[in-house]
């Protein structure tokens, strides 16, 4: 960051591809992070079939793709839009609408990663290439905007697809030179509080929701009344919600430990063989008084755990399926972690 006059700069490239065996569909990348407050959350999906890719990203790694197969949701429509996907403020919606029509709503586990489907909706009251959505700042009124109309639902209704209100109609406004609708486009909340919506055509207008936070026409929609310098490509800023903290409580937020002091350097803590195929051994010169050895998968759920009441070392004869772990080691000085890859 210091590189470029404080502009930043790259000085190595890894060339680590994320996926390269599968076609992704167009602009539907989100990221939210994860419940344990450091790590994150990156979703795709494939380009045509229900199925979704999870990435998650670590200080030091990336772990995935893992996939998920089992909830619904439909793939690229020809001349029907780009869509968007978006999660909640708090992290556990994620809301999607593909291409122009089609809408889905899903629960989100910041834990796991899983998608739950809610519902889904079809839009069938305006042509192509509009296709938006975005939540209130405190996740209470999800929007939805398709070319000429913007949809508010709630989500504390007791059936939130029943709850859907028109609070928008395009106004037909175009801007001059030559003549180009304004229409409604992907939405976006700001720091503001506000909701801002693109238009397409590549204009240089903006529309606003004034207050998200408010029921009904309350929103306050206003159109074509935020304008940039110079036209824009009908679309906004894909930024994730780096204020989004740890989960309290969630059961999984102190996979890395990271409420917790790092046992101190020269207090060694090993693990051999590893990557390991059946049995590993877990050794230290810290201090044993109340040690405690546990093993978390990547989604924080623990698998194992066992005191050493005063051992250096302990065998683990853990049948773990092949993949990546965490191991923990507890003691009064603090907690050290090691990352443990079974073959």
């Amino acid at each position: 960051m210091t590189l470029d006059s404080g502009r930043g700069g790259v000085t190595s490239r890894k060339n680590f591809h994320l996926y390269e065996n599968d076609t992704l569909l167009t602009g539907k990348l989100s990221a939210v992070r994860h419940a344990n407050g450091r790590d994150w959350w990156l979703i795709a999906k494939k380009f045509i079939n229900p199925i979704f890719y999870k990435w998650l990203i670590m200080p030091d790694t990336i772990l995935g793709p893992f996939t998920q197969t089992n909830q619904p949701g439909v793939g690229w429509v020809s001349d029907q839009g780009f869509g968007q996907t978006v999660f909640s403020q708090g992290g556990d919606k994620y809301a999607a609408i593909y291409n122009t029509k089609y809408f889905f709503l899903y629960d989100f586990d910041r834990c796991s990663g899983e998608l739950n489907y809610l519902f889904q909706d079809y839009y069938n009251d305006s042509s192509a290439w509009g296709n938006g959505c975005a939540f209130s700042a405190s996740g209470r009124f999800l929007y939805v905007a398709t070319q000429k109309l913007v949809y508010q639902y709630d989500m504390l209704a007791g059936n939130i697809q029943s709850s859907k209100t028109i609070v928008a109609v395009y106004d037909g406004f175009t801007r001059p030179i030559p003549p180009l609708y304004t229409h409604f486009n992907q939405m976006r909340l700001a720091p503001d509080g506000k909701i801002y919506i693109s238009a397409d055509n590549g204009v240089d207008v903006f529309h606003v929701i004034q207050s998200p936070d408010s029921a009904g026409t309350l929103c306050n929609v206003i159109q074509h009344s935020f304008y940039l310098p110079g036209p824009q490509s009908t679309s906004v800023p894909n930024i994730p919600d780096y204020k989004l903290g740890a989960l309290i409580g969630s059961g999984c937020d102190t996979i890395l430990g990271i409420k917790n002091p790092e046992v101190n350097s020269q207090n060694q803590f090993t693990i051999s063989p590893n990557p390991a195929h059946t049995t590993f051994t877990i050794s230290t010169t810290a201090q044993l008084q109340n040690a405690q050895v546990e093993i978390y998968n990547v989604v924080g759920e623990k698998l194992y755990s066992e005191p050493l009441n005063n051992r250096a070392s302990c065998i683990v004869h853990c049948a773990l399926p092949p993949g990546i772990y965490f191991v923990t080691f507890q003691t009064n000085e603090g907690r050290v972690t090691r990352k443990l890859v079974k073959e």
